[in-house]
C-alpha cells in the first residue's frame, strides 16, 4: 500500500467540480471504444468492468472483469493520456440493506469530474499526475490480467 497522500489544495479542487449522477443498475456509464469524458467515482453501489475478446470460430464474447466497489474509481488513465476507453462500464449493485434517502433500490450514485477539469487540475500539479498515472497503469494491467486468466 501506498502511503502516498494527496495535498489538500489538490483534493479541495477535486471535491469542488464534481457533480453528482444516477445510474440504474446495469445501465451503461461508459462504452469500450469511446472517448471518455468524465473520471467516475463510485458512491452508492458498485461499478462493473466489462471487455470483450473473440473466441476462436470469431464470436466476440463479453465479459466481466472486476467490480468497483464505492470509493473506487475509472477513466484516470484513458483521460490522461487520451485514449478511448478499452472496456464497458456500467452500473453494478447497491447494497440492498443500504438505504439512502432519495435514490431507489436499483440505482447507483457516482460523482463525476470532467475530463477537461481533471486533466487542467493534474495539470497544475505535475508530481501528482505522475503518481496518478502510475497508479493507473498499475490497475489497468491488474485488470488486463484478470481478464487474460478469465477467458
Amino acid at each position: 500500500m501506498s502511503d502516498f497522500r494527496f495535498p489538500k489544495p489538490f483534493v479541495i479542487k477535486v471535491v469542488t467540480n464534481l457533480s453528482s449522477q444516477l445510474y440504474m443498475e446495469h445501465e451503461k456509464i461508459f462504452e469500450y471504444g469511446r472517448p471518455l469524458d468524465s473520471l467516475v467515482f463510485a458512491s452508492v453501489g458498485s461499478l462493473d468492468l466489462h471487455g470483450y475478446f473473440k473466441m476462436h470460430d470469431g464470436d466476440v464474447v463479453r465479459q466481466k472483469v472486476v467490480t468497483i466497489p464505492p470509493g473506487g474509481w475509472f477513466g484516470d488513465y484513458q483521460i490522461l493520456l487520451n485514449l478511448r476507453s478499452s472496456w464497458d462500464l456500467e452500473a453494478g449493485q447497491k447494497n440492498k440493506n443500504e438505504k439512502i434517502s432519495g435514490i431507489s433500490d436499483q440505482q447507483i450514485q457516482v460523482f463525476k469530474l470532467a475530463d477537461t477539469k481533471f486533466r487542467k487540475i493534474c495539470d497544475e500539479y505535475p508530481d501528482i499526475r505522475a503518481h496518478i498515472l502510475t497508479r493507473s497503469q498499475l490497475r489497468r494491467q491488474f485488470f488486463l490480467k484478470v481478464f487474460n486468466e478469465n477467458r
